[in-house]
């Protein structure tokens, strides 16, 4: 009895779905990368802003309800923002304005003058913090200006 072949098409779905398992891996590392820098950033932010579309933290924030004869419409204006993204060469900017026309939640971490419960510089001293946001993006600067990367150097 002759050896059944394979059907040609076989090859090319074992390559397919090592590709695609290795784009899971990938994805995975990347979403892992982003859960630690959040965790290591929160605590610099007043706000953290939650909408259907993206995660935000920030120390300024202006929200307008601006009504709708059919719909809710919310405008966000955020100052020195950190945005939950792993898609992004770099999550802190300056300033973002986002516009809205479903929930938008807001949670204040803490009060107007009291101080983040993690500093810049408290951050700046924890070399597990720093060494993470540094590979992640060695050009990601701190609210204060002073980049990660360097930061990370002096520890060394």
């Amino acid at each position: 009895m002759p050896a059944r072949s394979r059907p040609c098409w076989q090859g090319y779905n074992d390559d397919l779905m090592s590709h695609l398992d290795e784009l899971d891996e990938f994805e995975a590392e990347l979403e892992l990368r982003l859960k630690k820098e959040y965790t290591a950033v929160f605590g610099l932010f007043r706000y953290c802003v939650l909408t259907q579309d993206a995660t935000y933290l920030c120390n300024k924030l202006d929200l307008k309800y601006v009504p709708q004869p059919s719909y809710p419409f919310f405008q966000l204006k955020m100052e020195d923002v950190w945005v939950w993204d792993k898609n992004r060469p770099t999550r802190m900017i300056p300033r973002a304005e986002v516009y809205s026309s479903s929930d938008v939640t807001v949670e204040e971490l803490r009060g107007e003058g009291d101080e983040p419960k993690l500093t810049a510089e408290a951050l700046a001293e924890r070399r597990f913090a720093l060494e993470p946001l540094a590979e992640l993006d060695p050009e990601l600067t701190l609210p204060d200006g002073r980049r990660v990367a360097d930061l990370a150097a002096e520890l060394e």
